[in-house]
């Protein structure tokens, strides 16, 4: 398009062909068209329009002002080249250059309302005629400017004068937006100088709102008055403060940026009175004990009281929070305790959980009228649930599962496999020996149904059992979550209330029972 884009085909006419031009005039005129088209071809279109600028002064004839539209067109000024092609045109314009002249100036109006769809207008409005208005550093002209086209996006509008303070705002404009600035300039005698200084090299300073810069910022130009400063770094809290500047006096501030507090704050609440307090094996003192300020993260808190077992628990602090934590201190003179329990042998309420447990039983019994005896070899797997305790050192569980048949000693095969469902409750005392282990013991109560056998089988028919289970075991707590409890138990059905007994086989409804439980904990307890 460079070479296309300007139709400098002819110099202006000769002087006789313009009477009211004089001979000096027109060779002048000749001699700066030529030199336009040189800067045009040189790619130099500021002074290309320059030069046709002289030339219009000159001999002022259509075929200027049609290749003035040619360097507005290539230079993207399309509003300007079409005022060009219709000023030509009126002017005279004839031939393949007016025809040329038309479509061009129809194509670019056309372009000229699409741009103007997504377009922004941005008017400067200022009082001084001399004034010169920049945006993103480029002139747009001086004095008052009113509907400028300008693209949409992030601009700085700046606005000079020798004799003036400079003006600058940075806008952000979309598309359609018709911003207007009005501006008004300071003059230079009627301002003072800022300066914001800081150890932190690189703070971002702002001045009434307004970016200024990045520390350090000497000899800042403001107005005489108030003005609010605010300096901020990552990692450090803000500075924000407000100064006074006379006219043409200097003013020096001092930033001193502080790192930025995240620190959170736990409060310690506990019905022991002198209760000593450790953070991370440092003492903070004795209850009752106003909130500590702690770093956020995890901290091993440890409360200790005379008469008291040591608690200790593992706490997480939120940056910029209170937490509250209550600590249950427990006597020295219980010596029972819940599972993993939160103090060597001390008596607790411990926390709620549920886990799977499976195991295995065998029930002895024997064919009537034979010598023969037989082990009903079955595993057993199911739910156990325990609530919070009833009181220290007592608790309840229940279990709800089923009787899986693993075979049978029946040599002759004349018995069949049964299925049983069943529930169960137990009464339990439990007692911490080390730190997250115990045993308990107790009894309960135990409710089964076993299906029917296999049909032409001597013990083909259903029965109920209702038994009561003896026992204990142990409870370990690898985690504070997790619990791991074996147990034995030792079964005696009741014979009023059991239906053990067949045509063929009889069982004594006395039994061992082993089984394993993994529980999850969902109270955590401390330890």
């Amino acid at each position: 398009m460079a070479t296309a884009a300007i139709c400098l085909l002819s110099a202006p006419a000769l002087a006789q062909d313009h009477p009211d031009q004089s001979l000096e005039n027109v060779e002048k005129a000749s001699w700066h068209f030529k030199a336009a088209k040189a800067a045009f071809l040189a790619r130099r279109l500021d002074e290309a329009i320059a030069e046709l600028n002289t030339v219009m002064q000159l001999d002022p004839q259509p075929i200027v002002m049609y290749n003035m539209a040619r360097v507005l067109e290539e230079k993207g000024e399309t509003g300007s080249a079409v005022e060009w092609y219709l000023k030509a045109l009126r002017s005279g314009l004839s031939g393949e250059l007016a025809t040329s002249a038309t479509a061009r100036a129809e194509v670019l109006s056309k372009i000229k309302q699409e741009a103007a769809a997504t377009e922004a207008t941005l008017s400067v409005v200022v009082a001084e005629s001399e004034a010169r208005i920049f945006l993103d550093d480029k002139l747009l002209g001086q004095g008052t400017l009113r509907q400028i086209a300008v693209a949409p996006g992030p601009r700085r509008v700046k606005v000079e004068h020798p004799s003036f303070e400079t003006w600058q705002k940075e806008i952000t404009l979309a598309a359609a937006d018709k911003i207007v600035l009005d501006v008004s300039l300071v003059p230079l005698a009627k301002v003072g100088s800022l300066s914001v200084m800081s150890t932190l090299s690189g703070a971002a300073l702002t001045v009434d709102g307004q970016p200024a810069g990045l520390l350090p910022v000497e000899n800042l130009s403001v107005t005489p008055g108030k003005h609010a400063l605010r300096v901020e770094a990552e990692g450090y809290d803000p500075f924000v403060t407000e100064v006074t500047v006379a006219e043409r006096a200097s003013v020096v501030v001092n930033a001193a940026l502080a790192p930025s507090d995240n620190s959170g704050r736990l409060l310690i609440e506990t019905d022991v009175v002198g209760a000593q307090v450790s953070i991370d094996g440092q003492l903070v003192g004795t209850t009752p004990l106003a909130a500590v300020k702690l770093s956020p993260g995890k901290h091993a808190l440890s409360v200790q009281a005379e008469g008291f077992h040591v608690h200790n628990k593992d706490v997480v602090v939120p940056p910029r929070q209170l937490l509250m934590y209550n600590v249950p201190l427990v006597s020295e003179d219980v010596s029972i305790a819940g599972p993993g329990g939160q103090t060597i042998k001390g008596a607790v309420q411990y926390d709620s959980y549920v886990g799977l447990y499976m195991g295995y039983e065998s029930i002895p019994a024997e064919i009537e009228g034979d010598d023969r005896t037989f082990a009903r070899e079955n595993f057993v797997v199911g739910v156990e649930y325990a609530p919070k305790s009833l009181t220290s050192g007592i608790d309840m569980r229940f279990w709800a599962g089923a009787r899986l048949p693993t075979g049978l000693e029946n040599p002759d095969d004349e018995l069949s496999e049964h299925t049983g469902y069943g529930a169960a409750m137990f009464l339990n005392a439990h007692v911490t020996i080390i730190r997250r282990v115990e045993i308990f013991g107790g009894g309960g109560l135990q409710y089964f149904y076993n299906g029917k056998g296999d049909e032409g089988k001597i013990d083909e028919e259903s029965w109920h059992e209702l038994s009561c289970p003896v026992g204990g075991g142990v409870s370990v707590r690898p985690w504070e979550w997790a619990l791991v409890s074996p147990q034995f138990l030792y079964v005696y059905s009741i014979p009023e209330m059991a239906d053990m007994d067949h045509e063929s086989y009889q069982s004594n409804g006395e039994y061992w029972l082993f089984r394993v439980t993994l529980g999850f904990a969902f109270d955590n307890p401390s330890f």
